[in-house]
């Protein structure tokens, strides 16, 4: 995918483009909605197509049954593409084979409250070193929490990755107060910073 995700209208004089973030979401939501349990995690650089920091493992049930990344820039030179382009390979066999063990989990009635945390990581740090770190945490009320958009170039320091994750927080017992939720946030972002060095922007 490349270039124009919404042409310019009425509404919006610029249309809009495709980016990571929305790449991603049509990617996973696609999966989701046969669904799988789907994550994504940091690549070693062994797919050279793609740029460095910005490729990922798709992991279905806890096997990688696929890529997703952006276009190496060098190879948009080559061809002379102004635009990033991103790109998504899928192994389907994998995904047939995720789709047969499907799980029940029981509808939560209490709602959900989300926090977006964008920051500054060394890119000498994986997406996986954070997840296995916000894991480690264990935040009794974190539902969920998602890598939303990663970018490193312009405006970005040259040993710095900028990232947008996502952290829904929910309780099965009672609806959660904003204090609830951003005490624990507060703490959550607390321990990367300390363990991590990430810089909260």
């Amino acid at each position: 995918a490349s270039g124009e995700y919404l042409p310019p209208s009425w509404f919006d004089k610029k249309g809009k483009k495709f980016d990571f973030f929305i790449f991603k979401s049509l990617i996973l939501s696609y999966l989701k909605k046969i669904r799988l349990d789907v994550e994504i995690e940091n690549m070693s650089n062994e797919n050279s197509f793609l740029e460095e920091g910005a490729g990922f493992n798709i992991l279905t049930n806890n096997k990688k049954s696929g890529i997703i990344g952006i276009l190496n820039k060098k190879i948009r030179e080559h061809y002379k593409i102004d635009n990033e382009v991103f790109v998504c390979e899928i192994e389907l066999e994998n995904i047939i084979e995720a789709n047969e063990k499907k799980m029940f989990h029981h509808w939560n009635k209490f709602p959900h409250s989300q926090r977006d945390l964008s920051f500054f990581v060394d890119n000498t740090i994986k997406y996986t070193e954070i997840k296995k770190k916000i894991d480690e945490i264990k935040a009794d009320i974190l539902e969920s929490y998602e890598l939303v958009d990663i970018f490193k170039g312009k405006n970005i320091p040259d040993d710095k990755v900028s990232m947008l994750m996502s952290f829904k927080y929910r309780s099965s017992e009672k609806t959660l107060l904003n204090e609830d939720v951003n005490n624990t946030h507060t703490e959550l972002v607390e321990k990367l910073v300390k363990d991590l060095k990430i810089i909260p922007r």
